[in-house]
């Protein structure tokens, strides 16, 4: 990853305390777990049509410098300019080689 690139700021949330989900949307109850700089890799949205609805699935892909502590990670939501998202899949290491970090979100509804 070339340092240079990465200049967006994302915000991992943890998720809830046990037995807080309540109101599961709400992130008021996700406490800020860590930001980190990020480099942002654009992705074409996905277009969906159903039950009488079409609708744009937006999706962002952020590649992040490698953390233990977030690798494998599926639970966390991110903030992003001050929206919130939900990962798509788990954090992944890229290549395995323990250098960056592949996040993949999509907007919480």
């Amino acid at each position: 990853m070339n340092p240079g690139r990465a200049r967006h700021r994302i915000t991992f949330l943890s998720p809830p305390e046990k037995g807080d989900f309540s109101s599961h949307n709400d992130l008021g109850n996700w406490p800020e777990y860590t930001t980190v700089w990020a480099e942002l890799e654009t992705k074409p949205g996905r277009f969906f049509s159903g039950s009488d609805r079409n609708f744009l699935q937006s999706m962002k892909v952020f590649k992040i410098r490698y953390r233990k502590d977030l690798e494998d990670n599926e639970s966390m939501r991110v903030m992003y300019k001050g929206k919130p998202y939900e990962l798509v899949e788990p954090i992944s290491n890229v290549d395995g080689m323990n250098i960056d970090l592949l996040v993949v979100l999509q907007a919480v509804k």
